[in-house]
């Protein structure tokens, strides 16, 4: 019994999957220090899906680990209007707390 679905669920799901597919290069790309490409592939992921927060979290790292503090803030300022529980990572996660120009912005 084949399963259908519209073309519009299918496009969700594809764009589902293309979020996911460059979340999870965002992370390697972090991971190997190249903080541009991460933060480019995780923009690229939460454009696709906007629910995907912890893309918008790790476009902010990867800010942050660039020196672009001032976007690195305005996105973590936006995540944290999204979902406040993101502040206590924030705090504990060396990448953000260990920086000053964050440290001093958190007050958000």
């Amino acid at each position: 019994c084949p399963i259908k679905a519209s073309r519009e669920e299918v496009y969700e799901k594809v764009k589902l999957l293309a979020a996911e597919a460059n979340f999870q290069a965002g992370i390697c790309c972090y991971v190997q220090g190249k903080f541009a490409d991460a933060a480019m592939l995780s923009e690229k992921a939460f454009g696709l899906a906007p629910q995907m927060l912890e893309a918008l979290y790790n476009q902010a790292k990867a800010l942050c680990a660039r020196g672009e503090y001032p976007r690195a803030i305005t996105i973590v300022k936006s995540l944290l209007a999204k979902d406040s529980h993101y502040a206590m990572r924030l705090v504990v996660d060396p990448d953000f707390s260990s920086k000053a120009p964050i440290r001093d912005a958190s007050r958000w």
